[in-house]
């Protein structure tokens, strides 16, 4: 049995590539979104956490039929290689898209000796439409106004650009910081800036703004499993991470960044059976800065 015949069983797409002294297998594994709601959970990280374990039973099978295989190492630039297997095409924004999955999917590159070039799927048709609606969506507004182009980006216009602007498709990881983006905040929201917390909504992790309102993306929805929304839900009052960590991972279930989040989304929220509980984080340094500001958001009756 080659490599080929074991990834098959694993991705519905992917690629085998040249890549350093070996080659790398770079693999879409395909999610469907959650409808929206209050401390939300981002689908993505339910997806990659749930193929990290199956990534882990694939790279254990590749050994046993005598095929060196390892995780790709963490600074592997998955998207750059997706694009150069042909899988994706840059959207405007810093995601990649594919005409099969829009940017619904998760990206695991295995390690391998080196191995023929193979692919399950050519991307040749679709592209970005440069609609601009991820610009005009993004809390933080992804534009350039230098009229030029970086020299990361491809500069491209879009419609939804004003006069003068440029969109860029670097603009996401160049402005990706705890100040200007909210999925960055997110890492690090002990300190949230109050533009930050605002722009963050009632999410507890993760944004997909720009996904939902992108025309490549067939948002067919589901209702986030049961014991995910309501661990999400009651966080705030029990501080118990056991079933989130199950979901998406102990390293984004981390207790003082969720806590932080859980009390800036209930700040948001406006209701005022949220109180109690921020009054009792507020007692802790580690949430002090969040809980006191979710207070006043709902005291004065202004959530954002």
């Amino acid at each position: 049995m080659n490599a080929v015949d074991i990834l098959v069983k694993y991705f519905k797409r992917f690629a085998v590539i040249d890549y350093g002294e070996g080659s790398v297998a770079v693999g879409l594994v395909p999610y469907t979104p959650y409808t929206a709601f209050d401390f939300c959970v981002d689908a993505y990280y339910v997806a990659s956490n749930t193929f990290y374990q199956k990534g882990r039973s694939m790279i254990t099978e590749l050994n046993g039929a005598g095929i060196r295989a390892t995780r790709a190492p963490a600074e592997t630039p998955l998207k750059t290689l997706a694009l150069q297997a042909g899988l994706v095409f840059q959207g405007l924004n810093s995601l990649t898209y594919s005409g099969e999955f829009g940017s619904r999917f998760y990206i695991y590159a295995v390690s391998l000796p080196r191995t023929p070039a193979f692919s399950t799927y050519k991307e040749s048709r679709a592209e970005c439409l440069r609609c601009g609606a991820c610009v005009k969506a993004c809390p933080v507004q992804m534009t350039d106004d230098k009229s030029q182009m970086t020299d990361k980006g491809t500069g491209h216009k879009a419609r939804g650009a004003g006069e003068g602007q440029i969109i860029n498709n670097s603009n996401c990881e160049q402005y990706m910081s705890s100040e200007n983006c909210v999925r960055a905040a997110m890492d690090s929201p002990a300190n949230m800036s109050n533009a930050m917390s605002a722009a963050a909504g009632t999410r507890l992790w993760g944004c997909d703004v720009c996904q939902r309102v992108c025309p490549h993306n067939n948002e067919v929805v589901i209702e986030p499993p049961d014991p995910l929304a309501r661990a999400a839900r009651e966080l705030i009052f029990t501080g118990d991470m056991s079933v989130l960590a199950g979901y998406i991972g102990a390293n984004h279930a981390r207790k003082k960044r969720l806590l932080n989040l859980a009390a800036n989304a209930a700040g948001n929220t406006g209701d005022r059976a949220y109180l109690p509980p921020l009054q009792k984080l507020g007692q802790n340094p580690d949430y002090a800065l969040n809980a006191q500001r979710a207070i006043e958001k709902i005291e004065r009756g202004k959530p954002f």
